[in-house]
């Protein structure tokens, strides 16, 4: 049975609905992300070819640690405890698990995700 709303935008079907809601989280996300303020690279760009990642863990949290362990085999790490504004900033952006991740060349935000990603992990250590 499909549920019919009644919102601002007139009567939407359930499908219609979600949609727009999605899209609607998606564009907050956006916003936010634009005013985020990442801590600046501490190593040296020439060893690390440009390319490192930042990452904002939590205290004890293992798959931080996992996170970490890998990804430096292969790029510069830096990585940041989350402190209480941090952790509010990205509930607000929607992520609610930790560790954040980063991926930069030289000053630019490549790639970004949030838990512990296996693949997006191996996409960087592969290379």
């Amino acid at each position: 049975m499909t549920r019919v709303w009644n919102t601002d935008y007139g009567n939407m079907y359930d499908v219609e609905f979600r949609i727009i809601e999605k899209l609607s989280r998606e564009e907050k996300h956006m916003h936010h992300k634009e005013k985020l303020e990442v801590p600046p690279f501490t190593g040296k760009l020439d060893e690390a070819n440009g390319r490192y990642a930042i990452v904002f863990t939590k205290p004890g949290c293992n798959k931080c640690r996992q996170t970490i362990r890998i990804l430096s085999r292969s790029i510069m790490v830096n990585h940041y405890q989350a402190d209480k504004t941090a952790i509010e900033y990205f509930k607000r952006m929607g992520i609610r698990s930790m560790p954040v991740v980063f991926i930069f060349d030289h000053y630019d935000i490549i790639d970004e995700w949030c838990d512990l990603r296996v693949d997006k992990i191996k996409q960087y250590t592969e290379e």
